[in-house]
C-alpha cells in the first residue's frame, strides 16, 4: 500500500484496522515499510479499549533523528535506540514488529530487522474509558512539511498469544 504524506496540517496518512476485542496476552504487530528521504517519522500503533481502560502502545522511527521511539505512559514519545539508519525506497523494505503484554500493559520486545530491543522497561499509555470492547491497529506515515514523501508498506499482521 502506498501511503503519501500530507503537505499541510500533520502531513500524515493512516491506514487504520478496526478489530475484534483480542484475547488479552502478548499483543503484536508488524509490517514492512520502506520510506523516502523527506519522510519525518513512520511508526506503528494498537489501541485497545476493555470497556474501562483505553490503551495506546506505539513505536516509531524518527528519520531525522535517526532513532527508535516508544510512546510510554507519563513520558510521551521516548527515544530508545539512537543512531538507526534505515535503507530507503531504492534499497531493501525494512520490517519493524513490537509486542505489547495486553494484560499489564507494558512493552515486551521490539524487533526491527535483524536486530530486537528489550522495551519491558516501558507502559503502554492508557487513560479511562466508558467505550465498547474494541481493537484497532495503525500505520502511520508523516512527512516533512511541505513535501509530500511516499512510504510503501506491506504485510501488516496483527497477532495474539505473544510469548
Amino acid at each position: 500500500m502506498k501511503l503519501v504524506a500530507g503537505s499541510d496540517g500533520l502531513q500524515e496518512a493512516a491506514l487504520r484496522a478496526d478489530l475484534a476485542y483480542p484475547t488479552l496476552s502478548g499483543l503484536g504487530l508488524e509490517f514492512t515499510f520502506s520510506l523516502e528521504a523527506d519522510t519525518d517519522r513512520i511508526s506503528g500503533a494498537l489501541w485497545w479499549d476493555d470497556g474501562t481502560t483505553l490503551w495506546q502502545a506505539q513505536v516509531e522511527y524518527d528519520l531525522p533523528n535517526t532513532q527508535l521511539e516508544v510512546y510510554a505512559r507519563f513520558a510521551g514519545m521516548t527515544p530508545f535506540a539512537p543512531g538507526v539508519v534505515l535503507t530507503q525506497l531504492d534499497q531493501p523494505a525494512n520490517t519493524l514488529k513490537f509486542v505489547v503484554d495486553a494484560l499489564t500493559g507494558r512493552y515486551v520486545r521490539c524487533i526491527l530487522n535483524d536486530v530486537l530491543y528489550d522495551l519491558s522497561a516501558y507502559e503502554a499509555w492508557r487513560v479511562g474509558s466508558l467505550a465498547r470492547a474494541t481493537m484497532n491497529a495503525y500505520v502511520y506515515h508523516y512527512g516533512v512539511a511541505p513535501k509530500n514523501p511516499v512510504a510503501y508498506i506491506d504485510n501488516v499482521i496483527v497477532t495474539q498469544n505473544e510469548p
